[in-house]
């Protein structure tokens, strides 16, 4: 299955592999999490709260991909959340939409409320304009759909990782919608899927390789002594325009 985190792993353990690193994966949920102090740095790939309590019982340097770590010795790389939803929801209100939904996988996740604020600050720089939230975390995702069809939604943009491939394949072989003509639909990019689908979706991509290598570029720095600022470093996103979006006419 392609997702957010198999990418993620694939990059980091890529670019680990051109440097002379011992390497260990580990679970963040397993036993073996308790030994973290026994590592001259960490690569956290992870994304919810539970880090930041796992973060403060460490004192390894921690390069954190896409998860704003709070802590000496912490070194966050992201890309702009606020700036994926922003970017995504003008573009569907330009479009013409006007009732949008945001999906998400956790409501009080930092990426996710990063997000969540972003597009609601856009939607209401637009008169008329709608907006709905539902959580894959927090509710059943035909439970989600279901308010998105009765509040009249003609648009959805999908940030949950956890049914990045199964918001298509719901909505249009369960749901038996047609996109773009029914329901116009963002995603989070996945590279090697979404320009391929039924229509190709139109997607907000994180630009992951370079979070990946400036994190790997970071890390070597921080094993070799090397100082090393602690201000997060941030990437814009980018929206690729494709077949998943109509124009409503107004």
């Amino acid at each position: 299955m392609i997702s957010y985190v198999s990418q993620m792993v694939r990059l980091v353990l890529f670019e680990l592999s051109k440097y002379n690193f011992m390497v260990r994966y580990i679970d963040g949920d397993g036993p073996e999490a308790i030994s973290l102090d026994d590592f001259d740095a960490i690569v956290s790939l992870a994304y919810n709260t539970k880090v930041e309590a796992l973060a403060a019982q460490v004192r390894s340097p921690i390069v954190s991909l896409n998860f704003p770590i709070r802590r000496p010795g912490a070194f966050p790389i992201l890309s702009d959340h606020r700036q994926s939803a922003r970017i995504a929801t003008e573009y569907l209100l330009t479009m013409g939409h006007r009732k949008i939904m945001l999906l998400g996988f956790q409501g009080d996740g930092w990426g996710c409320r990063e997000r969540v604020t972003a597009f609601l600050e856009t939607m209401r720089t637009c008169r008329g304009a709608e907006p709905q939230t539902g959580f894959t975390r927090e509710e059943p995702l035909d439970n989600i759909f279901l308010r998105m069809r009765q509040s009249g939604c003609t648009a959805l943009i999908n940030f949950a990782e956890d049914v990045l491939m199964r918001v298509p394949f719901q909505l249009t072989h369960v749901m038996k919608l047609r996109i773009p003509e029914e329901l116009s639909l963002i995603s989070e990019d996945l590279p090697g899927v979404s320009p391929f689908g039924i229509p190709p979706l139109t997607a907000v991509h994180q630009p992951l390789d370079k979070l990946v290598l400036k994190g790997v570029e970071t890390l070597g720095r921080i094993l070799h002594g090397e100082p090393v600022s602690e201000t997060p470093v941030v990437f814009d996103n980018e929206l690729i325009i494709r077949d998943s979006v109509r124009r409503l006419v107004q």
